[in-house]
């Protein structure tokens, strides 16, 4: 079922790297757009970044977030549509969207608060040095 909802057949599973990544390239391509994107974004903080230093230690789990939560997601969506091939899509969808929001909230309120407690740490550590 997974390499249904993968489009691939039996000759993709079976078939030789080469054509295999061929396949893959251009999602991964995609995703390398999108993260220079973000890091495009990103530049935008430069000046902060180049400030407060320490803020490029939270980077990672700004950006990891994201894609676990996509993750779960769309281990989500495969089992309702092996579940269900025939079925609405839109009520579940329109769930999972209100489920990412709630974590990514919670995500962030723990987030930030870990990330101002540590730099309230950090800065006063500083301060004592």
């Amino acid at each position: 079922d997974y390499h249904k909802l993968a489009s691939l057949n039996e000759y993709d599973v079976h078939s030789k790297p080469f054509i295999r990544s061929k396949k893959r390239l251009p999602w991964l391509l995609l995703l390398l757009a999108l993260s220079l994107i973000t890091a495009s974004v990103l530049s935008f903080f430069e000046t902060t970044l180049q400030t407060i230093i320490v803020l490029v230690l939270f980077q990672p789990m700004i950006l990891d977030s994201a894609g676990n939560i996509s993750t779960q997601s769309l281990a989500k969506a495969i089992l309702e549509i092996n579940d269900d091939p025939e079925a609405d899509m839109k009520p579940f969808v329109v769930k999972e969207l209100f489920i990412g929001f709630i974590n990514s909230t919670v995500l962030a309120l723990i987030g930030f608060t870990f990330s101002y407690l540590f730099l309230w740490v950090f800065q006063n550590h500083n301060a004592d040095i």
